[in-house]
C-alpha cells in the first residue's frame, strides 16, 4: 500500500501543470519524503509514443471481426424472435404487445446504428 501511495505522490509531482497550479506535499513521514525527494521527476519524462497507422490487413481483420460480431448478434436476435413466434403460434404463450413494440424499437435502433457512417460511430 505504501508503494502505491508513493507512486501517486511522485506522479502528482511529475505531471506538467500551469505555473499557478503548484503541488506541495506537507507532513510526510521523513522516510517517505526521502523517497519522493530522492528522484528528479524530469528524469522520468518520456516522449509520448505515436500510434502506428493501421495497415490494410489489420483494417480488413478488424472490419471482418466487427461484421462477424454483428452477424452473431443478429443471429441470436432472430433465433429469439423465431422461438417466440413458434411459441405464440402454438398457443403456449400470450403475446404481450408492449414487449413486441420494445423489441421492434430495439431492432430499429440497431439498424440505425449500423447505417451510420463509420466516423460518427466511434
Amino acid at each position: 500500500m505504501i508503494q502505491t501511495g508513493i507512486a501517486l505522490l511522485f506522479d502528482l509531482i511529475r505531471r506538467d501543470r500551469p505555473a499557478h497550479a503548484q503541488v506541495e506535499i506537507r507532513a510526510l513521514a521523513p522516510n517517505l519524503a526521502a523517497l519522493v525527494r530522492g528522484y528528479d521527476p524530469k528524469d522520468f519524462v518520456a516522449p509520448a509514443r505515436g500510434r502506428r497507422p493501421m495497415g490494410m490487413l489489420e483494417h480488413i481483420g478488424r472490419a471482418t471481426a466487427e461484421q462477424i460480431a454483428y452477424l452473431r448478434q443478429m443471429g441470436r436476435f432472430l433465433g429469439a424472435c423465431a422461438t417466440a413466434l413458434r411459441h405464440a403460434l402454438a398457443g403456449r404463450v400470450t403475446i404481450r404487445w408492449s414487449d413486441v413494440l420494445d423489441v421492434a424499437t430495439e431492432a430499429a435502433d440497431l439498424a440505425r446504428a449500423r447505417m451510420r457512417p463509420r466516423a460518427s460511430r466511434r
